[in-house]
């Protein structure tokens, strides 16, 4: 086993809102084993959004702000027993040496499954003690916000030059998250 290019340095939460609805129009189905409400892709809204660092000439470090909804169209479903939104920060940084757009995908891409993993288990944990009972959030592809190879970036991933990277270094004697 060896270390991945891409290390998450810090990471934080800075919204989480989980609101129970009143009424739920439906329950879990013990049919097909599930657990949980069954939640699709769908219903779940996200934002990437990369920063890029002092050196834009030759960046190694990265910050990555995702933020995870409840899709709050009326065409959604409304079985889903909770309204949330929930935004993290990372701050990662990768050993690649390749070109900016290659060091951008695997920064977005996997950057934002990092952060999500985290959401989801977060969500789970705290809907576990809510009215309706625990939300597990879909496993998402984050495949198609990173920028082709060799390609412009894609529409939904925006950059922002003017935000600085945060320099933190975890305390002494903890383990980071991921």
């Amino acid at each position: 086993m060896k270390l991945s290019p891409l290390q998450l340095l810090h990471s934080h939460f800075t919204t989480v809102s989980i609101i129970a609805k009143e009424e739920v129009t439906s329950e879990v189905s013990e049919e097909s084993g599930a657990q949980y409400p069954k939640v699709l892709g769908s219903d779940v809204v996200t934002e990437v959004t990369l920063g890029v660092p002092d050196d834009e000439n030759d960046p190694h470090q990265f910050v990555v702000k995702l933020g995870v909804s409840s899709n709050t169209d009326a065409n959604a479903n409304a079985s889903i027993p909770y309204r949330f939104a929930v935004q993290m920060e990372g701050i990662f940084e990768i050993e690649h040496d390749g070109t900016m757009e290659e060091r951008t995908r695997l920064v977005v891409i996997n950057g934002a499954s990092m952060l999500f993993g985290s959401i989801r288990e977060q969500t789970l944990t705290l809907t576990s003690r809510h009215k309706h009972g625990p939300l597990l959030l879909p496993s998402l592809d984050f495949r198609s916000l990173g920028p082709e190879p060799e390609s412009e970036p894609a529409e939904n991933v925006r950059k922002s030059p003017e935000k600085k990277p945060i320099s933190r270094k975890p305390k002494a004697g903890k383990p980071e998250s991921t």
